[in-house]
């Protein structure tokens, strides 16, 4: 089993954070060398002050003055680790499957992956859109007339576009060349980003829909940002996103499709 860095970065998470790092160690206790590295974005509910009293042996805590963002935080921790191979992790993600990293290792050893993503499940078991597509002018007309693919069907290893980062295993030397998640993005699309910069460097993206775990999925933000206006939120940033790698005629179709997306949804808050 290789050396492996852990990166989780938590905001308000108090109601369940002692569940995630019992879970988390339980799931770590066969291997020899690990670390878990927890940046607390500064949260008001006791988040921080919870952690520092309840750590196991192999878990530190890196705690923030300030909101750094999903981005930033994990920057901070990538910087920290001092294991060559990286996992990003939200602390909404439970029920590890026995010999949960000894298997995503082996699987991507196997078909030399570079970046790993496994199925996402909903709490009530269902299949969580944990992969996709980059966005593209296709893509967005059929999302916006109600076309979408299907990839809850997909049942054996696949090479992917993008996946979401609750969880996503990788390595130093790739992200070394590739580059640290883009801090433009305070929240959301920052994962499409990478993934991108990731795969027009010609690294290998692998989805393993034979291991899975439960994500809660937006539990921070939740609190934050409801409904709607939690969809307005990842609009602008695949605004942004559109803003940073599209060009000419691509550049402004997306974007006239993005404001279009943007305008509905506001038109729905007025309405709610």
């Amino acid at each position: 089993m290789k050396e492996l860095s852990i990166a989780v970065v938590t905001w308000n998470c108090r109601n369940f954070i002692e569940r995630f790092v019992t879970e988390l160690e339980r799931s770590l206790r066969a291997r020899d060398e690990y670390e878990v590295l927890i940046c607390d974005n500064a949260s008001t509910d006791g988040t921080a002050d919870l952690l520092a009293t309840s750590l196991p042996r192999h878990f530190r805590l890196v705690r923030s003055e300030e909101n750094l963002g999903f981005a930033r935080g994990n920057n901070l921790l990538i910087r920290q680790a001092k294991f060559g191979q990286i996992a990003l992790l939200n602390p909404d993600v439970f029920d590890f499957p026995e010999d949960f990293w000894t298997i995503i290792e082996a699987e991507m050893a196997h078909v030399g992956a570079d970046v790993g993503f496994v199925k996402l499940r909903n709490p009530d078991g269902s299949f969580q859109d944990c992969i996709g597509n980059f966005p593209s002018p296709t893509r967005a007309i059929t999302s916006l007339i109600g076309k979408k693919i299907d990839f809850s069907t997909i049942g054996v290893a696949t090479r992917v576009e993008v996946g979401i980062m609750a969880f996503m295993m990788t390595n130093k030397k790739v992200i070394d060349e590739i580059g640290l998640i883009d801090e433009d993005f305070h929240m959301y699309c920052e994962d499409v980003e990478w993934c991108f910069r990731a795969t027009r460097a010609g690294k290998s993206i692998m989805y393993f829909p034979e291991l899975s775990l439960t994500h809660l999925g937006g539990a921070s933000a939740e609190s934050r940002w409801k409904g709607l206006r939690k969809e307005l939120i990842k609009y602008r940033s695949e605004g942004l996103f559109v803003r940073k790698h599209f060009h000419g005629i691509g550049f402004l179709l997306m974007m006239m499709i993005n404001l279009l997306k943007r305008v509905i949804i506001r038109i729905r808050i007025i309405c709610a």
